[in-house]
């Protein structure tokens, strides 16, 4: 056999168990995820709640609306306010989905959960109200469990990413609107 096609062989033989080997790991990361964001707002928790506990009210201050997606298209079912209140959203950009809170506490704490890709995938989080010395603290917490597949896990690795910066830009729209309400 002419030498460099043992060559390619070897190569190929190496670059195939790489990606095995890559593979593998995948299933070895872990299954869940967590991201969590905080910010100081200068106001009560009387003035926040409402902006958090108020599901047509998200797209005021999240990033998911029309002025970040101009295909958007948003419905509301359910409550106005408080637990069953329901968005739902349909976009060519971000696909389909929906937000519901599940809890609420008046000027504390609202959970929600968020279904996305036709619901494959579920995110669960909460926005947390605290006082502090000079307004409220707010916490934004989302986490969720990846399917059994290695590229999912991957992508796992990176929600911080994903999932931060939108967070964050929501944090300070939140406090801006709130502060403006006192």
């Amino acid at each position: 056999m002419d030498p460099r096609y043992k060559k390619i062989q070897w190569l190929v033989l190496g670059f195939s168990m790489l990606i095995m080997f890559v593979f593998l790991i995948g299933f070895l990361l872990p299954q869940k995820f967590e991201v969590s964001r905080e910010i100081e707002v200068e106001t009560s928790a009387n003035k926040i709640f409402p902006l958090i506990n108020e599901i047509r009210k998200w797209p005021d201050w999240t990033v998911w609306n029309v002025m970040h997606d101009p295909t958007l298209r948003l419905t509301f079912e359910g409550p106005e306010e408080g637990v069953g209140a329901k968005e739902l959203w349909y976009s060519e950009k971000m696909g389909d989905g929906s937000i519901e809170l599940t809890y609420s506490s008046l000027n504390s704490a609202v959970n929600y959960t968020m279904i996305t890709q036709e619901g494959r995938f579920e995110i669960y989080g909460s926005l947390t109200l605290s006082p502090t010395t000079t307004g409220t603290s707010v916490v934004w917490k989302s986490r969720g469990n990846l399917p059994f597949n290695p590229v999912s896990r991957y992508f796992g690795l990176f929600m911080r990413y994903l999932l931060g910066p939108d967070m964050d830009y929501g944090l300070a729209k939140l406090k801006q609107k709130a502060e403006a309400n006192s």
